[in-house]
């Protein structure tokens, strides 16, 4: 009996791995291992796993069915495609159902326990779904897939949790010109680069479908400690509107951030 507690309570932890209270278990894909504070604590906060694996980490606005950030280490790009295939957080919806993001149709594969519409109706209530999408719009990664090496790493960011609708304009235009730059950055000199890319998840234009929030702004924080110790910092803000991109340090960032969250931002505590 003591040995069945202890499995059952072995698979509990597993189980509730992924949508947790703090970002402990994925606290790798911060600069220093520091989280930013100041957002509000009524967030998600999600390590993303893929392939039994994390690879970034996730701050994630239900009500509004877009992430406020993505956090994650920057890698050299690797040969390899694009990946269609978008994928969900189970555990957004149920912390019992399965803890690696997938597509609806594999979790309807794997919970055996509900019936595929009420599977399919839990999801909607906490994030977007393909259909949300359309017009003007695409499915804006904030971890891109070209700051990604393993084609799993790439996969992962297929996932509705990393994704805000973005204008094409913008997307495709100066804010991949800006994901661009940051990959191509000397000043870093091969070491780790930790990179943070959010919404103003509080300030949105409208919703798509009625349900997904279309911010008005993106924004993007990066931090690297050079091979000589120095720090080296950068951001930008993009604007949803008018399709623009401007650059400036973290520290401006974070007082645009602040006052949007009405909060004091901080995303590198300091740091950079």
């Amino acid at each position: 009996m003591k040995a069945l507690t202890f499995l059952l309570l072995g698979y509990v932890l597993h189980s509730f791995a992924e949508v947790l209270q703090t970002f402990n278990r994925c606290n790798k894909f911060f600069f220093d291992r520091k989280v930013p504070s100041g957002f509000p604590s009524t967030f998600h906060k999600i390590c993303q796993k893929y392939g039994n694996k994390y690879h970034f980490a996730t701050l994630y606005d239900t009500g509004n069915r877009i992430p406020v950030y993505s956090a994650y280490i920057y890698k050299k790009r690797a040969a390899g495609g694009r990946h269609a295939d978008w994928k969900i957080e189970p555990q957004l919806s149920k912390q019992n159902w399965p803890p690696n993001m997938m597509t609806m149709k594999d979790l309807i594969k794997n919970v055996k326990t509900y019936p595929p519409k009420q599977i399919r109706t839990n999801i909607k209530l906490t994030q977007a779904v393909n259909n949300d999408y359309r017009g003007n719009y695409d499915k804006g990664h904030l971890n891109p897939v070209c700051h990604q090496c393993s084609q799993a790493a790439k996969n992962a960011t297929f996932t509705f949790t990393n994704a805000a609708p973005m204008r094409c304009t913008l997307n495709r235009g100066e804010w991949k010109s800006m994901e661009f730059k940051w990959k191509n950055l000397k000043d870093c000199n091969g070491t780790k680069t930790y990179i943070i890319t959010g919404t103003s998840s509080t300030l949105h234009t409208g919703k798509l479908n009625n349900r997904v929030a279309v911010p008005q702004y993106v924004w993007s924080a990066m931090c690297c400690r050079a091979r000589n110790r120095n720090v080296i910092s950068h951001a930008a803000i993009g604007d949803n509107t008018n399709c623009t991109v401007t650059y400036l340090t973290v520290a401006d960032c974070e007082v645009q951030l602040s006052h949007w969250f009405n909060s004091n931002i901080s995303l590198f505590q300091g740091k950079c």
